[in-house]
Parts: structure tokens; C-alpha cells; sequence
């Protein structure tokens, strides 16, 4: 718009300088260009005049960029040819501004889609690097550490449900090392004990002085806490041995089991009762569920019981006893090897805490369940549940 108003103007003031404009001189086109082109040039506009392909008019510098529109005067001065020439400087700032502004902007935005993308990412990853922290804790011995789960189910995502077995996983490395820890340093308390006797009537054997009952009394001595020891060897192996095997599951007679098991567990001032009134029958290894019966039975005797009842009831043995009975804080422990109850009884009989440890493994490779529940000095009741292994004979 503003080159054809210069356009315009410009053929007015040519022509009237001359009814031939043809015959103007260069210098008459200067001086009717000249007071435009000093106007205009306020507004960087700048003019180049030419005729026939030769320049008649020029004030444009040529060290700048320019917009430049050319076009001919109207007729009849349509051999003048008029260059419109805007500069450019103003669109070049303009631009290194804009390209400045795009470059800090680009910058800032960068910077903060970073971090926020490491916030995120941060975020993301803290359950796995909480999980690593819990795990490397866990490896050096600390078996308490336990990683923190979202407990809101709306959130709930896979990450909790890790965390919440990598719990239970804690939970299961932390029992079993301190059954570890609690059945070493049983392990070493009983064997220091017969160890001990053995090894103080064996000195008292080679360097004193004593009479003949005295030497037969420390050889019984030393007889019997051998003995002690290859028992419990025994028992430790039958534990070992039975955690990793299986048996051959056969119908059983569990009135005869019941009655032999009875039988050898006979004992002065204890009635053993049995009554199996209501057949039942259940299919596993014949020793093995004598030896369940007759530990159990034994165990109760040990437990000071003058009156033993054993008894089947559709899938289950109940073993019931007059004995000194449990706290309820002792049920769940009497099961561990080495733990005793009445400590200095146990030592006193031979004992050493394995004979429900071993009733617990023989039940597990039976699929049954080991149920006992006891009163303080009302006794104790015990039952073996064989569940669906429970087979009429």
C-alpha cells in the first residue's frame, strides 16, 4: 500500500514538470523525487528511479538488507521504473530478538521438563531403590527391615504388591534365622552338659582315688549321658531324614497302632485308655504313626498325667491327658526342637525337647494337622487331624 502511494505520488510530481516527460533531465527527476525521498527515509523507505535501464535517482544504501518492490509509473512515463526499498534491519532485530527469546525460552523449558522428569522419574523409582536398601540390609544380617506399602487400595499398584511379599519374604529369612540362631545355641547347651559329665567322671575315673561303687557309679554315669547324646544324634537325624522324603501312604489298623503304642508307653500309677469306639482309619507309614502315638503318650506321662485317653473320631486321633498342662504363649513353641517346658524335668528323664519337634515333622509328611490345646494345670489335649487322607478300614 505504502509503494503504490509513493508510486502514485511520484507520477504526479514527474509529470508535471514537462507535457513531455521524456525529455526531463536527470536532474529534474532529482529534484522531483528529492523532497519524497528525504520524507521517507525517516521511515528507512528508500527510492531508485530508472530509465530505459539506466539510473536516474538513488538514495538506498547498499550495506543493508532491503524489502524491495519494483514496478513501471503509469503511462506515459511507463519507461521509468520505480524500486521501493524497505529495510530490513528493523525484521532482522526483530528475528535475533525472537530467535534470542526462542533459545532462553528453549533453555528454561528444558530446565524445568528436566527436572521435572527426574522428579517424576525419582519418584518412580523409589520403591526399587527402597526395596534395594531393604534387601542390602536384609543381606547384612539386619533381618528386621521391612519396606514401607501403600495401604491405600486405590493406589495400589504392582510395586506395593512386591513390597508386600518381599515383606512376607523378610518376615519368613528373619524366622528362620532366628530358629537358626535359637537351635545352635540349644544344640550347644545340651550337648555341653552331657559332654561336661562325661569328660569330669572320666578325669575323676583316671585320677582319684575311689572305691569300686563309686567307679561302677561314675561308669553308669558316663554309660547313660552317652547314651543321651547317641539319642539325641538320633532324633536329630530322624528330623533331618523326614524333612527331606516321602512315603508310601497305606491303609492303616489304627486300633492296633493305638494298642501297641499303648502298650509300650505303659507305666506304674498311669491308666492308658483307649477308646476307639468310632472305627477310624488313615493311610501313611504303620511306624511312623506309632511313633506319633507313642511320643505323644510319652510325653504326657513326662507331664506328670496319671490318666491318658486316646481316642479316634472320624478323620483324627485325640490324645487327652490330667498333666500339668501349658500357658497359651507355649503352645506354638513346644514343637521347636530343644524347647522345653520343665527344663530341669527334661534333663532329669533324658529328655531334650525333640520328642513333639519329631510328632510335628512326622505329621507334616502326613498331611496332618498337629492341634494342641492346653490349660495350666487341667491338661492337655492333642489332636491329629488327617484330614483328607482319612481313609475307613
Amino acid at each position: 500500500a505504502e509503494q503504490q502511494i509513493i508510486r502514485k505520488s511520484l507520477y504526479e510530481s514527474i509529470k508535471s514538470l514537462s507535457d513531455q516527460p521524456d525529455t526531463l533531465s536527470k536532474a529534474d527527476i532529482d529534484s522531483a523525487v528529492s523532497p519524497y525521498a528525504v520524507y521517507y527515509i525517516g521511515q528507512d523507505v528508500y527510492l531508485t528511479l530508472t530509465r530505459d535501464g539506466v539510473q536516474l535517482f538513488s538514495n538506498a544504501p547498499d550495506n543493508i538488507p532491503f524489502i524491495v518492490i519494483t514496478d513501471s509509473l503509469p503511462y506515459p512515463l511507463n519507461n521509468i521504473d520505480i524500486s521501493y526499498k524497505k529495510s530490513a534491519l528493523p525484521l532482522v532485530v526483530l528475528q535475533n530478538d525472537m530467535t534470542r527469546m526462542l533459545i532462553v525460552t528453549s533453555a528454561v523449558v528444558s530446565v524445568i521438563v528436566s527436572a521435572a522428569l527426574l522428579f517424576t522419574l525419582l519418584r518412580l523409582t523409589a520403591p526399587f531403590r527402597a526395596l534395594n536398601a531393604a534387601a542390602a540390609e536384609i543381606k547384612d544380617g539386619n533381618y528386621k527391615k521391612r519396606v514401607e506399602i501403600n495401604d491405600r487400595s486405590f493406589f495400589r499398584d504392582e510395586i506395593d504388591e512386591f513390597a508386600e511379599i518381599f515383606n512376607a519374604m523378610a518376615d519368613s529369612v528373619q524366622e528362620y534365622s532366628e530358629n537358626r540362631e535359637r537351635f545352635i545355641n540349644n544344640l550347644a547347651h545340651e550337648m555341653r552338659t552331657p559332654i561336661t559329665a562325661i569328660a569330669g567322671y572320666a578325669d575323676l575315673l583316671k585320677i582319684a582315688s575311689i572305691d569300686e561303687s563309686e567307679k561302677e557309679k561314675a561308669v553308669d554315669y558316663i554309660i547313660s549321658q552317652s547314651l543321651r547324646m547317641k539319642n539325641m544324634v538320633y532324633k536329630l537325624m530322624n528330623l533331618a531324614y523326614m524333612k527331606n522324603t516321602a512315603i508310601e501312604k497305606l491303609p492303616l489298623d489304627v486300633g492296633a497302632i493305638l494298642s501297641r503304642a499303648a502298650f509300650t508307653c505303659r507305666r506304674d500309677g498311669v491308666a492308658i485308655n483307649i477308646d476307639d469306639a468310632q472305627p477310624a482309619g488313615i493311610s501313611g507309614d504303620d511306624a511312623l504313626i506309632e511313633s506319633l502315638v507313642q511320643n505323644l503318650t510319652e510325653n504326657a506321662i513326662r507331664a506328670g498325667a496319671t490318666a491318658i485317653t486316646i481316642r479316634t473320631k472320624q478323620n483324627a486321633v485325640i490324645i487327652e491327658d490330667n498333666g500339668k498342662g501349658m500357658e497359651p504363649g507355649e503352645i506354638n513353641k513346644v514343637t521347636e526342637p530343644f524347647y522345653r517346658i520343665d527344663k530341669s524335668r527334661s534333663r532329669g528323664d533324658g529328655g531334650a525337647g525333640l520328642g513333639l519337634a519329631l510328632c510335628a515333622a512326622i505329621c507334616e509328611i502326613h498331611d496332618a494337622k498337629l492341634n494342641i490345646t492346653s490349660e495350666k494345670g487341667a491338661g492337655t489335649k492333642i489332636t491329629i487331624d488327617f484330614g483328607k487322607d482319612f481313609t475307613t478300614i
